[in-house]
């Protein structure tokens, strides 16, 4: 409304200033804002989020995201994949295996823009214990992103057999076709392995 609009506005270019400004103080509320503002300010908050890089600033976010709310803290995880922060890998395997539903959501999908070699392994595994097609899905997606930004497709394959190798059959037949992905000799000979496999 007319009323609200200026005062909109406002709070839209606070939340402008605080990521010019790069203040690790502001992250509470710019976590509040993104999860729980209106659109406009919302999306300001957001980028706020993903732009401020004053020092301490990574640390400082990692403390806001232990003792975030849920909604707040899918907001912070969210941000680490727009940071394309590499260092964040850890923090967000732990919130993508453990979290609550949109907290893991929100993890895996930054762990998709990450797409790091060294948390494949960790997706594969993840994706293999997942029960229904749905919670497969996200881990999944952030698995094919690695793979297909891996530069040595050889060494990842070996290390994905490796741990498929080791998975109970129910949990292998799950992720079989991320081999296809890396499209590597080795990937073709272990799906026509799980091909010839006894078990339907």
């Amino acid at each position: 409304s007319a009323v609200t609009s200026p005062q909109l506005a406002v709070r839209v270019a606070g939340c402008q200033a605080l990521a010019d400004l790069g203040d690790p103080r502001s992250l509470p509320t710019l976590a509040r804002i993104s999860a729980r503002g209106e659109p406009a300010e919302r999306e300001a908050a957001r980028d706020a989020l993903t732009r401020g890089r004053g020092p301490g600033g990574r640390e400082a976010l990692f403390t806001c995201l232990a003792n975030a709310e849920p909604p707040e803290k899918a907001e912070l995880l969210r941000a680490l994949g727009g940071r394309r922060d590499k260092e964040a890998a850890p923090v967000l395997l732990q919130s993508a295996d453990s979290g609550p539903g949109q907290v893991r959501l929100a993890a895996l999908d930054s762990l998709r823009i990450l797409a790091l070699a060294d948390t494949a392994v960790p997706l594969l595994r993840l994706a293999a214990r997942s029960g229904s097609e749905a919670e497969r899905e996200p881990p999944l997606k952030a698995l094919y992103a690695v793979c297909q930004a891996s530069s040595d497709k050889d060494r990842m394959t070996g290390q994905l057999v490796d741990v498929m190798g080791r998975l109970p059959v129910t949990e292998r037949q799950r992720v079989l076709p991320v081999l296809a992905e890396l499209g590597t000799p080795a990937a073709l000979e272990a799906t026509e392995a799980g091909v010839r496999e006894q078990d339907p």
